[in-house]
């Protein structure tokens, strides 16, 4: 089990910065998202510490290994109540990912939330993945630094017709839920965000035959 702050940590300063990958947050390789947060915590420690996250989009170009990486971060504009910053993650001289980030001084503005509320009801509605995958670890580290409760469950994949593309499941990071750092909540909200598009996907398949995925649709729980 891994520690999201702990193994989301970089070092160093004046645009350039460092961050060991950890093999705990494996999928295959190095999870995407858990790859783009150093990169969005880099680009947090250039700027004023009064700035906070506010949008971030970044590009994948290869699959980074579990060692070190170099996060080189240029401000790209920035004024006393916003910053506009580039983080470029390399590995051994290999381009693994560049982000694009906006930060910004917390204001009492007008907030439209216009998302529907999911029909998946409570947590403690569902019961925990230790019940379904009995006595089976879980096929990648990445999963146990989670305590999960599926809400869309395939018992039967070698008989399942293929469906909608929507992956549902609540999850809270372990050993801890939350953090006291705000750009470390920032950083687990994109991993989240990261995590359903494959299998969203998978569930669009037919594993019967070659069925193309046409769309994907992501339901984000709170």
């Amino acid at each position: 089990m891994g520690d999201f702050e702990r193994d989301t940590r970089v070092e160093g300063g004046d645009g350039r910065y460092t961050a060991t990958l950890s093999d705990e947050w494996r999928i295959w390789g190095p999870m995407g998202g858990y790859i783009a947060s150093t990169a969005l915590r880099a680009g947090a420690a250039e700027v004023d510490a009064g700035l906070l996250p506010a949008s971030f989009s970044c590009q994948y170009f290869a699959r980074a290994e579990f060692a070190p990486v170099d996060i080189d971060v240029t401000i790209r504009r920035a004024s006393k109540r916003t910053a506009a910053v580039n983080s470029v993650i390399t590995q051994d001289g290999n381009a693994i990912l560049d982000a694009q980030m906006w930060f910004a001084a917390d204001a009492d503005l007008i907030t439209h939330d216009h998302a529907r509320m999911h029909p998946y009801g409570h947590p403690d509605d569902h019961r925990g993945m230790e019940e379904y995958a009995v006595d089976a670890p879980p096929p990648f580290p990445f999963w146990n630094n989670f305590d999960g409760k599926p809400v869309l469950w395939i018992e039967d994949w070698e008989n399942y017709p293929g469906g909608e593309p929507e992956w549902a499941e609540w999850l809270r990071f372990t050993p801890r839920g939350e953090f006291d750092d705000l750009v470390v909540e920032a950083c687990r909200l994109l991993l989240l965000a990261d995590l359903p598009s494959y299998p969203a996907a998978t569930i669009k398949v037919v594993p019967s035959r070659n069925a193309a995925i046409i769309t994907m649709r992501r339901v984000a729980l709170p």
